[in-house]
């Protein structure tokens, strides 16, 4: 029995000498990970009015703990997450990722308010400690950064995207630069045989002038007199395709990502809106429909506006944004047909 009771002496000896200090030194390993974590948040960049985009680099990012890796901003500096951040998620943070090795990770910061300074820092956490990286800030874009008026008084918001300034609104003007009335037509029989500038109201019901604007056919916008307010013109095929082609070169985003962000959000003015859209950039875009020789079509459902670019003689192009299924693209179509209008800033 004393043997047996020193052979289980010696064995516990054994386990507490070799194996404790193996376990200790485990232990100490994850305790001190955070420690040595260094992380480095980089310059923002892709910079819209509600966006940017922010990376950082990870140093001494592999380790045996699997950590929360993400952003936090503020327009205060020193921004900081809760302590309670995964039972108290709200805007002013981000996860990116939750892993147990990292070199690096990326975080686009949404729903910003235009021209205002952002303050950020990255951060890696355990739940129980947390490590920030250095602070940057950035503004984001004005966005929306004015009015102008048209010939009849109508005000038009105008938002900035890229290099180009649009109007929020669509057009309502029932005259042409010089002050010459722009023909008001409310017989569809008409509609087919004209070919001269003309508009009229969705459903012939004023109401709808005041959220959607008035639906022209080509000769309207293609009219010498110009449509337009001065220093303004109708957008061209060229105009859209700019505008779509900045959104997708800054963001990497696909045709679908875009219209979303063009297109009005909330279900208001949308029959089929949805929790997608963001109207992001200010566009607002909204579903007038459009008018042929068969009546009115697709208000609250689809926006159609004109481009002044002609396709081949009768026909021009246009472009369409659906809500339903995130949709913008270009067709062509009779220039007898009533469309929105949209109107871009001329460039000095």
């Amino acid at each position: 029995m004393k043997y047996l009771y020193r052979k289980k002496l010696w064995i516990y000896l054994v386990v507490t000498v070799f194996v404790l200090p193996v376990i200790t030194s485990g232990c100490k390993k994850e305790k001190d990970q955070l420690e040595i974590l260094e992380l480095i948040t980089s310059t923002a960049h892709s910079v819209t009015p509600t966006r940017a985009t922010i990376e950082c680099v990870v140093i001494n990012g592999t380790g045996t703990k699997r950590l929360w890796y993400g952003f936090c901003w503020s327009t205060s500096p020193h921004p900081a997450i809760h302590p309670d951040f995964l039972e108290t998620m709200d805007s002013n943070f981000l996860l990116s990722s939750h892993s147990y090795n990292k070199d690096k990770f990326t975080g686009v910061l949404k729903n910003l308010i235009p021209d205002t300074k952002y303050y950020v820092r990255s951060f890696a956490t355990d739940e129980n400690r947390v490590v920030y990286g250095n602070e940057i800030s950035f503004k984001t874009d004005i966005g929306t950064i004015g009015t102008v008026k048209d010939i009849d008084g109508n005000v038009y918001h105008t938002v900035i995207i890229g290099d180009q300034v649009w109007m929020v609104e669509n057009l309502k003007t029932t005259k042409y630069r010089n002050g010459d009335p722009v023909l008001h037509i409310v017989d569809s029989s008409q509609w087919d045989t004209l070919t001269r500038g003309a508009y009229c109201y969705y459903n012939n019901d004023l109401i709808n002038d005041s959220i959607y604007g008035k639906l022209y056919n080509w000769y309207a916008v293609n009219d010498s007199r110009n449509l337009a307010p001065d220093g303004w013109h109708v957008s061209t095929d060229a105009d859209w395709f700019e505008l779509v082609r900045y959104l997708s070169d800054l963001t990497g985003a696909d045709a679908e990502t875009i219209a979303c962000w063009l297109i009005e959000n909330g279900k208001e003015h949308w029959e089929n809106g949805s929790n997608y859209l963001s109207n992001e950039f200010g566009f607002t875009a909204l579903p007038g429909g459009f008018f042929d020789g068969d009546g009115f079509h697709k208000l609250r459902q689809k926006g159609y506006w004109w481009s002044s670019t002609e396709y081949y003689p009768g026909y021009a192009y246009y472009w369409c944004l659906y809500a339903r299924y995130c949709e913008i693209f270009r067709n062509t179509d009779i220039k007898t047909n009533g469309y929105s209008v949209r109107c871009v800033k001329d460039k000095e």
